[in-house]
């Protein structure tokens, strides 16, 4: 439908903004011959295969290596690409419309001084068509001749393992919602999904904000997540896992022995368990009253400034966890 929906948009001269939160051409990178994945050496997450460059990169510490054609494993030609980035919808969109004028705005696009507010000129001068990027075009953007706006893969915010994940989905999903039809043009907005019964993205497309807040809260309160909460993270980290866990555990111990008003979660691996050669662990805290968990944790931070081995990072309030 957002195919047919996006040629009848351009075929009345209109433009269209098609949001997809994933930058790159293809996710991960697998060998169907013996299964082998390309992986960051400093990170537990696969490279991201960039096609304009052939190279594959991390988005977390900025690892790059360049894209072989036969897997370092078997030696076989047999690696394949998986998932979907901005890259690659760009090439399907040439291969549909030959002639479709596409400004692609994420950050490999971006680096550059100034590339950013001129690709946003050259669209608002309609000398492109389509707008397609990750969330840095979600807000803040007006242009009168966008009467379309495709959401690809909604759920790319969905499964994440935080508490904000509802509201992130509803925020984005309102933002760049809020792009179609912005004057005198009847708009339409297109939200692709495999979970169209999901609450955030139910209120999103009924513009219904007062819903989603109230929904929200009532999830909120019932979890003890913030506002009804103060929420901290306290991360331990090392080059080796064994250490990391050891310190880790004693951390939470503490907590536990000094908190008992508060509830510790933890400790268990971080999202992003191993990052730039580090192993993290974190414990998640709970707390009502301010006064007691600052000195705590301050007490906790100052014990472990000066070690050589161990990094001890403390987040009050954290937008990710």
């Amino acid at each position: 439908r957002l195919t047919e929906e996006l040629k009848s948009c351009i075929k009345d001269g209109k433009q269209a903004i098609l949001l997809l939160n994933r930058r790159g051409y293809s996710t991960f990178v697998i060998c169907s011959n013996c299964g082998f994945t390309h992986k960051c050496p400093n990170c537990d997450i696969s490279l991201t295969y960039h096609k304009s460059s052939n190279t594959m990169r991390c988005h977390y510490c900025g690892f790059g290596d360049r894209y072989l054609t036969l897997c370092p494993s078997c030696n076989e030609s047999a690696l394949r690409e998986f998932g979907t980035g901005t890259e690659k919808i760009e090439e399907e969109l040439k291969s549909i419309f030959p002639n479709l004028r596409i400004a692609r705005m994420d950050l490999d696009t971006t680096t550059k001084k100034g590339a950013h507010e001129k690709i946003l000129a050259a669209f608002a001068h309609h000398e492109y068509d389509v707008l397609l990027g990750t969330q840095m075009i979600a807000k803040g953007l007006d242009f009168p001749k966008v009467t379309l706006v495709g959401v690809l893969n909604a759920d790319t915010t969905l499964n994440l393992p935080d508490f904000r994940s509802g509201e992130k989905t509803f925020q984005l999903l309102a933002q760049v919602s809020g792009r179609a039809g912005r004057k005198d043009s009847q708009g339409k907005v297109i939200i692709q999904t495999f979970n169209k019964d999901y609450y955030a993205i139910n209120f999103a497309k009924n513009h219904d904000y007062l819903g989603f807040f109230a929904y929200e809260m009532n999830i909120r309160k019932a979890l003890g997540y913030p506002p009804y909460y103060y929420l901290g993270v306290l991360r331990v980290s090392s080059k080796n896992p064994k250490e990391a866990l050891l310190v880790a555990n004693k951390i939470a111990s503490i907590l536990q022995a000094r908190l008992t008003e508060e509830k510790i979660l933890g400790p268990s691996s971080a999202t992003l368990f191993k990052y730039n050669n580090y192993y993290r662990y974190q414990c998640l805290i709970k707390y009502k009253d301010e006064t007691n968990v600052r000195k705590i944790l301050k007490d906790i931070l100052d014990h472990y400034q000066d070690s050589k081995t161990i990094k001890v990072d403390i987040d009050l309030n954290p937008i990710n966890i």
